[in-house]
């Protein structure tokens, strides 16, 4: 039993230390409303009993009381209404809400006690207490010990007020009896509102942390969709779209772009030789030099195994030859370091210029580029060719691997 009653106090400490502050701000959020009710109902108060003329001294006394009481109560609610509209409007440091928070307590507790002191000179009845009780219980969020502390703390303060002003024995006796069953009310609802809003907020906290995984889920099918997983690169799917956009906008323009499929020359000996592994890496280091040698506008994909496809916008095929030749030339310079070994490439480039006026402008595009990547590796790879016309530049003799 004992352990029993540890892991839950144990369990309620650690909801108020992850939710301390988010309740602290809703308990100060809602002073902003109450604090709206309050300043004008205690203003209609003061009227009230402005009109009201004593016949006697206790009348008097009572009647001075409880005008000064509305009259602090009124400004206090006004500024407990300033203060939490300022906490709505903008982030506030924890201490000044923590202030705040434990000022509408104590405003609540003294207007539930001074009243009811100040009735006793007219009347036995402990009506504002039970009303200030209710306010706490309904107002308030704070844990369970809390609630225990501060509801005892509420009831001694109304044991002994209560008996500065009410002097007959047995009305003292029934009004302390009053306040206790209305702090054992304020208690009760301290606690259902506890309970009630952690378990609200865990709730809220595992639908967000659902959200942020689903988020994060539906972000890698994303990427695996359009993005090729080894080389960080556009995938085809993603490629073929957004030339298909890219046409449709260069038919206003009249300014077509231009397709480069690149081949790795004899990658099937790198595998064979070094392992997929390191032909994986020499892919990805390949990938990052054509990333990092074409405009930010371009894209470049992997087209599919060890080849590529760079999509030139507003580029015609001779600036697309200038481009291949750039890209040839890094590649075959390049030194690939993979495991400490130096693995050296070369690439073959086909090249052709998008037609925007006819319907199939992707498919016979590729095919063009796909035929002079084809005459670049039979005439000896190495090399960029460009559909229709002919224009090999002259490769270098270097060893290929």
């Amino acid at each position: 039993m004992l352990e029993k009653l540890r892991h839950l106090f144990l369990h309620q400490r650690a909801l108020h230390k992850q939710y301390r502050l988010t309740l602290i701000r809703r308990t100060v959020n809602r002073f902003f409303f109450i604090g709206l009710i309050a300043s004008p109902v205690s203003a209609a108060h003061i009227w009230l009993f402005s009109q009201y003329q004593a016949t006697t001294v206790a009348e008097a006394q009572w009647r001075t009381g409880l005008l000064v009481y509305h009259f602090a109560l009124m400004i206090a609610a006004a500024v407990l209404a300033l203060i939490a509209w300022h906490c709505r409007q903008r982030p506030v440091a924890p201490g000044m809400l923590r202030f705040t928070y434990w000022l509408g307590f104590i405003t609540v507790l003294l207007a539930g006690v001074v009243v009811v002191t100040v009735d006793q000179l007219v009347t036995p009845a402990v009506t504002p207490f039970l009303i200030a009780c209710t306010v706490i219980g309904v107002l308030f969020l704070m844990p369970p010990w809390h609630a225990t502390v501060i509801c005892s703390v509420l009831y001694v303060c109304f044991y002994y007020a209560v008996g500065i002003t009410q002097t007959d024995p047995e009305i003292l006796l029934s009004n302390r009896v009053n306040g206790l069953t209305a702090t054992g009310v304020a208690l009760a609802l301290l606690l259902i509102q506890w309970r009630n809003t952690t378990v609200q907020l865990n709730q809220e906290s595992r639908i967000q942390e659902q959200q942020a995984l689903l988020e994060d889920s539906n972000r890698r099918l994303q990427r695996l969709a359009t993005e090729d997983e080894l080389t960080g690169l556009a995938n085809r799917r993603l490629f073929n779209l957004l030339v298909k956009e890219e046409l449709v906008l260069q038919q206003r323009h009249g300014r077509p772009p231009s397709l480069i499929l690149l081949d790795i020359d004899h990658f099937k000996k790198v595998n064979d030789e070094y392992g997929h592994l390191t032909g994986d890496e020499v892919l990805k280091s390949l990938a990052a030099i054509l990333r990092n040698s074409v405009r930010s506008s371009d894209l470049v994909c992997r087209w599919g195994g060890e080849e590529f496809a760079i999509l030139l916008r507003h580029s015609s095929a001779q600036k697309a030859a200038e481009v291949a030749e750039n890209l040839r030339r890094k590649v075959e310079e390049a030194t690939f370091q993979v495991n400490g070994k130096p693995i050296r490439i070369t690439i073959s480039l086909g090249i052709s210029e998008f037609d925007h006026s006819r319907e199939e402008a992707l498919d016979e595009a590729y095919q063009r580029a796909d035929h002079a990547l084809y005459s670049a590796k039979n005439n000896g790879r190495n090399q960029v060719q460009t559909s229709p016309a002919t224009q090999t530049t002259k490769k270098n003799e270097v060893p290929v691997v």
